[in-house]
């Protein structure tokens, strides 16, 4: 194990749960607890508002195997450090999932896709969505300009098409021969159709809302609500993935990267991450491919108890030489 491979991280100081003498009690169902309640997802009484919490750019939900082991389980710490957007279900408990499109599945597979070739495939789809909007736009200002020379050299016009009888009049009143009541009709029917509004030099403006609701759109296109997790061992995963009802979800599967996780799962290599580990790279790579090119640890304190407890398991077992998870993987790297 590693002295410290958080370092460079910016995670809350959790000095104070070596203070903590033995176990205390779930401030919600009163049960004895360690650090934290990982049936009721809260701090133990005493250190509620000492624990960190953590905002996230989407709602996190977490399908829990009914054969994982609570205690064991680093799903709770998600739940216990952000509650307002961690949500974790036991199967066969699943959500139902309306917007398809708006959902992302994290597991690996021959139908899964990379964020960063995800986050392509939307900046494409943003480029082809932007020219269309413009080219909109432009066929709308040029009609409007069209109306502008009409109404800035038409004042019978102007003085039919005046704000008080936009509003008020259904039908316009006839004023002089270069305006008839059908010219009059047809040119006002034009305007509202332009979404625009005359004004007393002749010149119109388009609604500034009408844009933003069409810029706006761009921002939805290339970006997702919720994003889901399966919790269980490598073995237990494939019922749980192949429920009927995630299918459809755009599954995509993370970069590789060395877990630190200190449980042993018989030959699988160190690439394969724990839970609360999965949430906390993609919400990084996620952050930097949707949200701001630049990341400043925003998601860090995910890995307040993780990186709590890694340590404290390093120290207890000379530094992961007496852990079977360690021992393995020192074999592997030996035999390759």
């Amino acid at each position: 194990m590693e002295e410290n491979p958080f370092k460079d991280l910016k995670i809350a100081g959790a000095d104070f749960l070596d203070s903590l003498s033995g176990r205390s009690l779930c401030p919600k169902c009163q049960k004895s607890r360690k650090y934290y309640c990982y049936t009721c997802y809260v701090p133990v009484q005493g250190i509620e508002d000492r624990v960190p919490k953590v905002k996230l750019p989407l709602q996190v939900d977490i399908i829990k195997h009914p054969s994982e082991c609570d205690g064991k389980s680093t799903a709770a710490h998600a739940g216990v450090i952000s509650p307002d957007y961690v949500t974790i279900y036991t199967y066969p408990c699943i959500p139902d999932y309306e917007d398809r499109n708006r959902v992302l599945l994290v597991f690996p597979g021959p139908e899964s896709t990379t964020l960063k070739d995800l986050a392509k495939e939307m900046k494409c789809c943003d480029v082809h969505l932007t020219k269309k909007v413009q080219n909109n736009n432009a066929t709308c200002h040029s009609a409007v300009e069209e109306a502008c020379s009409v109404l800035s050299n038409d004042l019978p016009l102007q003085k039919n098409l005046t704000e008080s009888d936009v509003d008020n009049s259904e039908k316009c009143v006839h004023v002089g021969p270069l305006d008839s009541e059908k010219d009059c009709a047809g040119r006002k029917r034009t305007l509202e159709d332009l979404n625009c509004e005359p004004e007393r030099d002749g010149c119109k403006k388009l609604h500034a809302e009408r844009d933003s609701r069409q810029i706006g759109s761009l921002d939805m296109m290339a970006s997702f609500d919720r994003v889901v997790f399966i919790d269980s061992t490598w073995n237990q995963t494939s019922a749980i993935c192949s429920d009927e009802r995630l299918n459809g979800l755009k599954r995509v599967e993370l970069m590789s990267r060395k877990s630190r996780f200190w449980r042993h799962q018989k030959d699988i290599p160190d690439t394969y991450l724990s839970t609360i580990e999965a949430i906390y790279y993609f919400l990084r790579d996620y952050h930097e491919l949707f949200i701001a090119a630049d990341y400043h640890g925003e998601y860090d304190n995910l890995l307040f108890f993780f990186s709590f407890i890694y340590q404290k398991i390093r120290n207890i077992y000379r530094g992961g030489k007496d852990l079977k998870a360690y021992q393995q993987r020192s074999e592997q790297k030996q035999n390759s």
